[in-house]
């Protein structure tokens, strides 16, 4: 009987662990809102002189499509045009998955539709050679519907990067192609 409990206990252990190390994958359409403005910061200003509390900045909708091939993490981001354009898709670079933590890079502000963050107007043959890169950095949960972690936007005008919140949640399966 004690071996019996014993082979039980030991075919529960490596279905527990075989379902964890095959459940872990980031592939899927991932949606998630950042505060609509410079660099995805959003602003908001100070208190009113009347002790009012500043409005909350307006949101935009991205969206990131990743796949996970043979160890390899790919895909793309979906962000609004600006004025009420055409949405902007941009490739995502620096892309890794390692145990349930998800890394990818994405150009610009990451919600400006790809573009650099520059200082703008200016000289265009002064623009960098490399545009700044927004990098996110999650940890992919254990149901496998959520990606919480940070995101961090470029410095802008030669200030810090401010890593802020990132929470995105699983819509839907990545497209085939």
């Amino acid at each position: 009987m004690k071996s019996l409990r014993n082979s039980i206990a030991a075919f529960a252990a490596f279905i527990l662990l075989a379902s964890a190390t095959f459940a872990a994958d980031p592939s899927g359409t991932w949606s998630f809102q950042i505060p609509a403005g410079r660099g995805g910061r959003g602003g908001g200003g100070a208190a009113g002189g009347d002790g009012t509390a500043p409005a909350a900045p307006a949101m935009q909708d991205i969206t990131v499509v990743l796949t996970l091939t043979n160890g390899v993490l790919a895909g793309s981001q979906t962000s609004p045009g600006r004025g009420g354009g055409d949405p902007v898709v941009v490739q995502i670079a620096n892309a890794s998955f390692a145990g349930d933590v998800v890394t990818f890079s994405v150009a610009g502000g990451g919600g400006r539709g790809g573009r650099g963050g520059g200082q703008g107007g200016g000289d265009p043959a002064a623009a960098p050679a490399t545009p700044p890169m927004t990098v996110y950095t999650g940890r992919l949960s254990a149901d496998g519907n959520t990606i919480t972690g940070t995101r961090t936007p470029p410095g802008g005008r030669g200030g810090e990067p401010m890593p802020v919140e990132w929470i995105a949640r699983k819509t839907g399966p990545a497209p085939r192609s």
